[in-house]
């Protein structure tokens, strides 16, 4: 749909002395090229792929999924970590076509996980993430519009426990002449 607006919104109510769970360096909106092809006849071009994260805990990290999974093992061989594709929903952005991407990265030895967000576009053939957005506590939600989608941050206060963050942090974004903008 020409002039659709999408816009990301990383929801939220920032509670008063909130430390952890910021996202300054967890959103990163320069477009960059994903390794591969587009073809249209690729059905399920995501789940057995090459990815570098540039956020969260996988900085700089290339990560090799397999059906959908990859694995990262402690010293004696037990799985610590496991990276999972959990979801490829389709957007607009604008007049084209987008994959919204999550991944779900579960410290299964400990408390910990985080999620990531890709947004992808096929320009001239090649992917293209356009969107990186990562944290603990962070979800998705599509609003009634289409094109719309909310992500929600949790923040910790220096009082709360890991299992129980007391708020959410706002973030919005929208899709403006090929590319997202930070608007609130």
């Amino acid at each position: 749909m020409k002039g659709t607006l999408l816009a990301v919104v990383l929801a939220s109510t920032v509670v008063a002395g909130a430390q952890r769970g910021t996202s300054a360096d967890q959103v990163f909106l320069s477009p960059r090229a994903l390794p591969g092809t587009c073809p249209e006849s690729d059905a399920d071009p995501f789940r057995n792929r090459t990815y570098t994260f540039l956020a969260s805990r996988r900085r700089g990290e290339t990560i090799a999924l397999h059906d959908g999974k990859a694995v990262e093992r402690d010293d004696i061989g037990h799985v610590d970590w496991q990276l999972e594709l959990v979801a490829e929903d389709r957007v607009t952005l604008g007049n084209r076509s987008a994959v919204l991407l999550a991944f779900f990265d579960d410290h299964l030895a400990g408390s910990g996980s985080v999620t990531t967000f890709l947004v992808v576009t096929c320009d001239s053939g090649r992917w293209q993430v356009v969107l990186e957005a990562a944290g603990e506590g962070l979800r998705r939600a599509f609003g009634p519009a289409v094109g719309e989608i909310t992500l929600t941050r949790a923040i910790w206060s220096p009082a709360d426990a890991h299992c129980c963050p007391s708020g959410e942090i706002e973030e919005r974004y929208r899709w403006i002449r090929d590319r997202f903008i930070r608007v609130g």
